[in-house]
């Protein structure tokens, strides 16, 4: 996040407490947008941005698709940082 950056925050993290750094607050003094759902005017408008490479989201790892179960897996072990992303 870039100082003056605007953190947004999707979807849950699996616990109410999420911790940030003071020091973190006061030098990059971001701005921080919680959404609590999304339309789907909002999911295309972000594919869009998405596309024009203007996010850098966090890929833990890409599994093929006949590997979910392990995807699954993964995520309810919290054995992740970021997405899991499954292929076709």
């Amino acid at each position: 996040l870039r100082m003056d950056g605007t953190l947004a925050v999707v979807g849950g993290s699996g616990s109410p407490d999420v911790p940030l750094g003071f020091n973190f607050m006061i030098g990059m003094a971001p701005n921080i947008r919680g959404v609590r759902a999304s339309k789907r005017n909002d999911q295309k408008m972000i594919l869009k941005l998405l596309g024009e490479g203007r996010f850098d989201p966090v890929i833990d790892r890409v599994l093929p698709l006949k590997e979910a179960a392990e995807a699954h897996r993964i995520l309810e072990r919290r054995e992740h940082l970021g997405k899991i992303v499954l292929k076709p």
